[in-house]
């Protein structure tokens, strides 16, 4: 007996209609299936580094409270318009810099187009050097300001110097290595941790070289009891990728109340020795392409690059201070 003439018989209906209705149910339950994979799909692509459409993101408001917008040599609005400009031709730009970025060089990092300089101090030593960093409206920062230093490895001209140009705590974070070979500089508003800020997805990960705890940024930031932080330097060969993808899904979450720093100094590199990253420090790992992801992911968050120094003494790295505009 077919499955229309049972039910047919149960429930009394012409044979017509309950073909009608079977055939509803069967498409309804195909509908359902397909938006139940597409979602699982999507949601382990979003883990995964990729960038959802702006559509889907709380529209972000400029954010009055960042002292260092004002050191910027175009306005606010300027910013904020070339922010979005370069977000509705991301496909342009995606498709000439994968044709231009294929070679060992810097021209894979003109994803992180400057569009505005900024009043610049480098702070750790002479501009250009390797431990020396640019800093946007330096003298912005006020009293009871809080830097974070991510990545320091045993290395303090960074902190000595801004502990000297400013009144700022500095809290530097390093996990690598025994605890004993760091020798912290001995200075009240220097505090070292033992600690590496890692991505949500890396808490699990064991690397041999970290002999320290790791901490999420918004679990760093709950134990020291900060609200905010107002400048961020991180040199973590190639960490920075999944650091700031993690970034970008908790800001999606949380909109604009995911605490994000006002001020951000990163060194981004395509190619490093970090195994669980790239199998060897002789091959990339991040391409033109995923340099464009990554410019999208900072500009949705409300980044925009301040400034794009290329290493001179590395040709897959650069240095990149980006300046919070919209939060």
């Amino acid at each position: 007996m077919s499955t229309t003439s049972a039910l047919r018989r149960s429930s009394g209906l012409p044979a017509r209609i309950l073909k009608t209705l079977l055939v509803l149910a069967v498409a309804v339950t195909v509908l359902y299936l397909n938006e139940t994979i597409s979602t699982t799909v999507l949601n382990k692509a979003y883990s995964h580094g990729l960038s959802q459409p702006s559509s889907l993101s709380k529209p972000l408001r400029p954010c009055v409270r960042n002292p260092f917008i004002s050191s910027l040599s175009t306005t606010a609005a300027n910013a904020t318009g070339y922010m979005r400009s370069w977000l509705q031709t991301v496909t342009k730009r995606e498709r000439d810099l994968v044709a231009a970025g294929q070679h060992h060089d810097h021209t894979r990092f003109r994803a992180f187009e400057q569009y505005s300089d900024c009043e610049r101090a480098c702070v750790g030593g002479i501009c250009g050097e390797d431990e020396s960093k640019i800093v946007c409206g330096l003298s912005q920062l006020r009293a009871s300001c809080v830097v974070y230093s991510i990545g320091g490895n045993n290395l303090w001209a960074f902190e000595m110097d801004l502990l000297k140009k400013t009144s700022c705590d500095v809290h530097t974070f390093d996990c690598t290595g025994p605890i004993e070979r760091f020798e912290v500089p001995k200075h009240p508003r220097l505090h070292f941790h033992h600690v590496c800020i890692a991505a949500t997805s890396a808490l699990s990960h064991t690397d041999p070289s970290m002999h320290g705890t790791q901490k999420t940024f918004e679990e760093i930031l709950q134990n020291l009891g900060h609200r905010s932080v107002d400048l961020l330097k991180m040199d973590i060969e190639g960490y920075e990728w999944p650091l700031i993808y993690d970034w970008y899904e908790m800001n999606q979450l949380q909109r604009s109340n995911y605490p994000m720093p006002m001020q951000i100094l990163v060194e981004v590199h395509y190619r490093t020795g970090m195994r669980d990253l790239a199998p060897t420090d002789k091959r990339d790992f991040k391409f033109a392409t995923d340099m464009i992801q990554l410019q999208s992911s900072l500009l949705k968050m409300g980044y925009f690059t301040a400034v794009n120094a290329p290493n001179p003494h590395c040709q897959h790295c650069t240095e990149l201070t980006l300046l919070r505009m919209l939060c």
